[in-house]
């Protein structure tokens, strides 16, 4: 007669003499592991502030990031692996919405435009006296439409990828631990 799955009624003694220990030092580990958690938490913390959404994105990344790693090193499920990879994905999203995908955004202008430096200007703002504005230096006219059409189309680039993101998130993240 076997009393669990794998465990015969002669190796009872064992299981019982190991759950006592485990579950006499399992307050313990408890309380080292959360230890253990606050250090990792704290740099992310310690940046975080309440005025921007970077900072959400931030510790939505770093708990991505800390799952991934455990799927990778611990998990034994057949899926841990495929799970892993859409964690490092929606890492690798959320750094993508947290750029402001500008150069991205000028890859169009810089392959016909491959050596433009941006010379700014400064001048006397026209609002205030104690500003100034910045202003770029364009060798032509088509030169500064293309480059700021480039520069508009920054939003649609980091929108796309915020989609992408939580569309990720909704489709995946109760798959991840079922």
């Amino acid at each position: 007669m076997k009393l669990f799955i794998g465990v015969h009624k002669s190796d009872g003694w064992k299981l019982c003499l190991w759950r006592f220990f485990s579950n006499l030092t399992s307050p313990f580990r408890i309380f080292f592991a959360s230890i253990e958690r606050l250090f990792i938490w704290f740099p992310v913390i310690w940046k975080d502030r309440d005025w921007d959404y970077h900072y959400l994105y931030e510790v939505l990344k770093k708990k991505i990031e800390l799952m991934s790693n455990f799927e990778k090193k611990y998990a034994w499920a057949g899926k841990a692996e495929e799970v892993a990879k859409q964690m490092d994905e929606a890492v690798r999203l959320i750094d993508k919405v947290n750029d402001d995908c500008i150069e991205e955004a000028l890859e169009p202008f810089y392959k016909v435009y491959p050596n433009f430096e941006s010379e700014m200007l400064f001048e006397d703002s026209k609002d205030n006296p104690k500003f100034k504005t910045i202003n770029f230096k364009y060798d032509s006219e088509e030169q500064e439409k293309l480059y700021h059409e480039c520069i508009s189309k920054s939003d649609e680039i980091r929108e796309r990828y915020k989609k992408q993101l939580f569309k990720l998130l909704k489709d995946k993240i109760d798959w991840w631990w079922d």
